[in-house]
């Protein structure tokens, strides 16, 4: 049997939702981690809303736009998830870019 045959695309048809699933439930776990975090240490104050900007925008990506809860709310509010779909990826942006350049930057200063 060669690959790519029926059978082995009736057995990723039945595991490919759970790898989803599971992608995401990692990814919402991993953005409250970061949220907690950054929330709890010490640190400079501009790296701090960054790093919380980063773990709340993708919080809201993950766990809100693929588990489906903006889904129920878009269909009464369709701007406001339209307006969440195109500001919540450049605020993700936005904070890791900022995140990532003030961590070298205080890298440099130590």
């Amino acid at each position: 049997m060669f690959i790519g045959g029926p059978s082995s695309s009736f057995i990723i048809s039945k595991i490919a939702p759970y790898i989803k699933y599971t992608f995401l439930v990692l990814a919402s776990l991993i953005s409250i981690a970061l949220l907690v975090l950054s929330i709890k240490e010490r640190l400079e104050i501009l790296f701090k809303i960054f790093l919380i900007l980063t773990g709340a925008t993708a919080l809201g990506l993950f766990g809100g736009f693929f588990l489906g809860f903006l889904y129920y709310i878009s269909k009464y509010f369709g701007y406001f998830y339209n307006g969440l779909l195109m500001v919540c990826p450049v605020a993700f942006l936005v904070g890791v870019v900022g995140s990532i350049v003030l961590f070298i930057k205080r890298r440099r200063l130590v």
